[in-house]
């Protein structure tokens, strides 16, 4: 018996292990603890997401002022058919004490174009930012990766 018929070949061996890996950095930033921060611009600038029943939005928010953002729709016809984004939009934002506001300038949906859209921050944290809209509606976005 050869002793080749009895390993793996390295590729398969290198494979494995790089998976292990990737794994476990990815088990290990879930469980990263959640540090309070300042509600400050530094702090709120960043990639963030917010999964609801119907949507996922994420929003890129730059430092200097100007967001993305992106809205796809979560139901089951549209994921298993692909249809990809409900909408696109982009404009520039401001914190003002706790109060962020987004200006929307484009958009692929022109009824967004000009509209202003305020949320209270109540808490940030290094994964999560705690939000109230002005109808009341509270929602929590997630630090996207």
């Amino acid at each position: 018996m050869e002793f080749a018929t009895l390993t793996k070949p390295r590729n398969q061996i290198f494979i494995s292990r790089f998976v292990a890996l990737l794994a476990l950095l990815v088990i290990t930033a879930g469980c990263e603890p959640t540090t309070p921060e300042p509600i400050d611009a530094a702090h709120i600038a960043g990639r963030w997401e917010l999964a609801t029943t119907g949507e996922t939005e994420w929003f890129d928010i730059s430092p200097g002022g100007d967001f993305s953002a992106t809205i796809r729709s979560n139901s089951f016809i549209a994921t298993t058919l692909s249809q990809g984004e409900r909408a696109r939009l982009a404009g520039r934002w401001e914190l003002t004490g706790n109060t962020l506001t987004f200006h929307i300038e484009k958009s692929s949906d022109e009824a967004l174009v000009g509209q202003e859209h305020r949320y209270e921050v109540q808490s940030l944290t290094s994964n999560t930012m705690a939000t109230v809209a002005a109808a009341g509606r509270q929602q929590t976005l997630r630090k996207a990766l």
